[in-house]
């Protein structure tokens, strides 16, 4: 009898400790999930993977947003250089009054043409040179020619 009751009084105890422990460990458990911010129900975790689609799929929304608001603005630019382009060209190809181009127009479309003159142009400025006993600078302004090159080419 006194062995009975003892393996009683055991089986009670052991019932007392697995149920104690099955209660700390519960509560160890959602303490965890609490800590890393996991919820017990499974309709709160799908709402979360809802909640995080949603965000992403907002991200990209605004990613494609910002690419075509780039891409207008590089439009916009790309019109006004070359609008101020343009404006250039017809501004260039307009000529001074002494027969040179702008300063400039030239280089734009062939590099080593700074003045546009042509051989008759020098010759026509060595001859009022020569013959007709005209200052450097005055042959060189009325052929339209450069006057260093008019003055290199004479002596």
């Amino acid at each position: 009898m006194k062995d009975e009751r003892r393996q009683e009084r055991r089986e009670e105890m052991r019932g007392e400790m697995e149920d104690k422990t099955e209660r700390r460990s519960k509560r160890r458990d959602e303490r965890r999930k609490e800590m890393r911010g996991e919820m017990e129900d499974d309709s709160e975790r799908d709402e979360r993977r809802e909640q995080r689609r949603e965000q992403r799929s907002k991200q990209r929304r605004e990613k494609r947003r910002e690419k075509r608001r780039d891409k207008k603005r590089d439009k916009k630019r790309d019109k006004k250089r070359d609008k101020k382009r343009d404006k250039d060209k017809r501004r260039d190809a307009k000529p001074k009054k002494n027969g040179r181009p702008r300063k400039g127009s030239a280089r734009k479309e062939n590099y080593r043409t700074k003045y546009r003159y042509s051989p008759e142009q020098m010759d026509h400025a060595i001859t009022l040179v020569l013959e007709e006993q005209c200052s450097l600078a005055a042959a060189a302004k009325e052929a339209g020619v450069p006057r260093m090159t008019l003055s290199d080419r004479l002596f």
